[in-house]
């Protein structure tokens, strides 16, 4: 479970003084309901997600992932979450994708054996076991994104947190994503952020609507539609 309780964030600006990124945020993520973080560049979106997974601090408020706290006790936090972000720089482009999911399982102090296992369950969750042996500089966008999934599920964790899990890439990988992301989130707790309305309908049950740092708007996808009249 996700949960924030005013959870506010300031940046500091040479020229402008003190930004505000997030303001007062309240939000609730439970385990079978997906829930999406959405609105324009510059929201506050990415900021959120960045305190969520304990990136940042916030500068006043209290958030929880899976019960523990993103300031008192972030070690715990980042063992509870699988972290999916639009950066390429994730993996090693000259090893292939079992290297690399090996190599990152092995960061959670699995065994080698152990770390072979989950990255091969890994590879088949996110369909990508057939290029298991391929290195990833030979990897599409797409394909990338899913071996970040891949990666985010390597040690098992009951939350998980997307940032524009499809921007960039084709319709086809996106409509694969979206498939692989709701299906994830029968389970386990599900953030994801994104300006894509068919992000939202195909795999939202809850959005949170995101402007200017603040929340100004919530409700199932259906209720955001007919409220705003489309994102």
């Amino acid at each position: 479970m996700i949960e924030t309780r005013g959870i506010t964030k300031f940046f500091a600006n040479g020229k402008r003084g003190v930004v505000s990124a997030l303001c007062n945020i309240n939000i609730r993520v439970r385990p079978g309901t997906p829930v999406a973080l959405v609105g324009p560049n510059g929201a506050g979106k990415t900021t959120l997600i960045r305190v969520l997974s304990t990136l940042i601090l916030p500068s006043s408020g209290e958030a929880y992932v899976n019960g523990y706290s993103v300031v008192d006790q972030p070690k715990e936090v980042k063992r509870s979450i699988g972290l999916v972000t639009v950066s390429d720089r994730l993996f090693y482009y000259r090893l292939t994708a079992m290297e690399n999911l090996v190599f990152y399982a092995t960061l959670y102090n699995l065994g080698l054996d152990e770390a072979r296992k989950r990255a091969r369950e890994a590879l088949s969750v996110v369909g990508l076991s057939e290029w298991a042996d391929t290195k990833t500089m030979h990897y599409s966008t797409g394909m990338l994104r899913r071996l970040a999934l891949a990666r985010a599920i390597l040690h098992d964790p009951p939350v998980i947190m997307l940032d524009e899990p499809t921007l960039g890439i084709d319709v086809v990988s996106s409509r694969s994503l979206r498939r692989l992301v709701r299906q994830l989130g029968d389970t386990r707790t599900v953030l994801f952020t994104s300006h894509y309305m068919k992000d939202v309908e195909e795999i939202a049950g809850y959005v949170y609507l995101i402007k200017s740092g603040r929340i100004v708007a919530e409700g199932s996808p259906r209720d955001l539609v007919r409220l705003v009249g489309g994102v």
